[in-house]
């Protein structure tokens, strides 16, 4: 961060703390018809359901953060406002990647997130041995985090409470009754801080780092509480209504139609699909890998290493049986499957992501994905079901995603099981015969089949787009089903017996 950004934040605090009071009598007077358009706007965010809202309040104590925060809840219908305050991350949260309980706790459409300093809880004070500095992973996490909330819709307010150093040290924080509001909560109900002077300078860095025009920070004096009232509760008015007219204006599908002509040069023509194994060989290697992973699995459970498989693939291509082969040697009590379908309408009221990280599971565990957030880049941009921005997007949002995950010690494998359009029609055959087979086909595959060239177009940019040294893409063979799972058996073998190594030499 530079020195200029720094110095523009300070500037900021001091103009907070020069803001002019509002009397008592002034704030009863604007107060009834604030709240009634508030209360008017949220019904509007409620019924239309387009967006959340995510409301971000910290600040020096004895500024107001904790009054605020009840003021709010008490002016908006409750059923639709939800509030978080994070303290250290608790021994189940510490087993994921550490945004795991912040999309966790993301509200759906229509309704709104209040944050007592959310995701900068860390930045702000609870790690004072890691001080913020340029270039901190931890602000490039947070500024994507939130890029990626507005880019779906979200509106994202921040706001820090600021008081002087004198303000501050003469605050007498008491339960007293407020002469607007009747006895409230005052920040000596808050966690501890660090002294004033480190806080404040820790704070202008945070917040001139993390300020965009998607996700802002307002800068409010907390020192006459009538006038911190209005001016946060104006500026939702404000921000409310503005957004409201945004989404309004905002294109409902704005989709262009998919390509129907494949690439010339493609991965998936680099696949050797004509790699076979004979039954012999097949009984002999399934025997050897599901022994390692028995073993393996045992090892990573001890040792706290979590697992995420992807499966993905053309219909037919055989994902379903290699999961089953894969989970033989695995322990049913250390790995969950996750099959994805379309989403229902809770998961549509969030990010498409939020369901994909709500399944994460903790320390020790596998969690394997039948299909997975490929979705967005694959069947959601070949049927045209989102704008092509949106999954244009999504590889960023996607490898921010996996690189969350890599980044906490999380194993990730991603499988894309190819077999030829030949292939495909055979075994769409076979299952029309197999009763017990026959409820695997449907419309939808051959729906499917017909936008073949239009798949692998969205294939080559996906496995280019989101392939990384962390988390590369396999590309696997699967018009001989048996070499397929033994495929898969080994490589999730060599992965783990890897890893386990890896942190054995650390």
């Amino acid at each position: 961060m530079s020195p200029a950004k720094a110095s523009a934040a300070a500037k900021i605090f001091k103009s907070a703390e020069k803001a002019a009071s509002l009397s008592d009598g002034e704030f009863r007077k604007l107060k009834d018809r604030l709240r009634v358009e508030l209360i008017d706007l949220q019904q509007k965010i409620r019924n239309r359901g387009q967006f959340p809202v995510i409301i971000v309040l910290a600040g020096v104590k004895g500024a107001g953060v904790i009054d605020t925060l009840n003021v709010i809840n008490t002016w908006m219908d409750p059923r639709w406002v939800e509030t978080h305050a994070f303290d250290a991350p608790s021994d189940e949260e510490s087993e994921r990647p550490p945004f795991w309980r912040y999309w966790r706790s993301l509200p759906a459409a229509g309704a709104m997130g209040l944050y007592l300093e959310g995701w900068y809880g860390e930045l702000l004070g609870l790690d004072p041995k890691r001080p913020v500095g340029r270039g901190d992973d931890r602000l490039r996490h947070i500024a994507a985090f939130e890029q990626t909330l507005a880019d779906d819709g979200a509106l994202i307010l921040k706001f820090w409470l600021h008081l002087s150093e004198r303000h501050h040290r003469t605050c007498q924080e008491t339960d007293d009754e407020d002469p607007v509001f009747g006895i409230r909560p005052a920040d000596h109900a808050w966690r501890p801080q660090p002294p004033y002077s480190v806080y404040v300078k820790t704070a202008a860095n945070v917040i001139a780092s993390t300020n965009t025009d998607r996700a802002p920070w307002h800068i409010v004096g907390g020192h006459d509480a009538n006038r911190r009232r209005f001016e946060i509760l104006d500026l939702l008015r404000k921000s409310f209504a503005a957004h409201l007219k945004r989404m309004a204006r905002a294109p409902k599908n704005g989709r262009a139609a998919a390509a129907r002509r494949a690439p010339a040069h493609d991965v998936l023509s680099t696949v050797d699909l004509s790699r076979t194994m004979s039954d012999k060989d097949y009984a002999r290697a399934f025997h050897v890998e599901q022994n390692r992973l028995y073993k393996a699995q045992r090892a990573v459970r001890e040792a706290g290493l979590s697992s995420v498989i992807a499966f993905e693939g053309w219909d037919a291509a055989g994902k379903g049986g290699a999961i089953r082969r894969l989970a033989y040697g695995l322990s049913a009590y250390n790995y969950k499957v996750v099959p994805i379908a379309a989403p229902n309408d809770e998961e549509r009221k969030h990010h498409y992501l939020w369901r994909f990280w709500r399944a994460l599971d903790r320390a020790g565990h596998i969690t394997i994905f039948d299909r997975s957030w490929y979705g967005r880049v694959l069947v959601e941009r070949v049927d045209n079901l989102i704008p092509r921005s949106a999954w244009q997007r999504a590889y960023d949002e996607i490898n921010a995603f996996e690189e969350e995950m890599t980044a906490s010690g999380i194993v990730l494998l991603k499988f894309w099981l190819h077999i030829d359009k030949d292939e495909q029609l055979r075994r769409f055959k076979d299952r029309r015969k197999d009763p017990a087979r026959r409820w695997k086909l449907t419309g939808d595959d051959f729906h499917n089949r017909k936008n073949w060239n239009a798949y692998v177009a969205a294939v080559n940019d996906m496995v280019k787009r989101t392939s990384s040294e962390s988390a590369p893409w396999r590309l696997v063979p699967a018009n001989s089903k048996k070499f397929a799972r033994i495929t898969v058996m080994e490589t999730v073998a060599d992965a783990l017996e890897r890893a386990l190594a890896a942190r054995q030499n650390r």
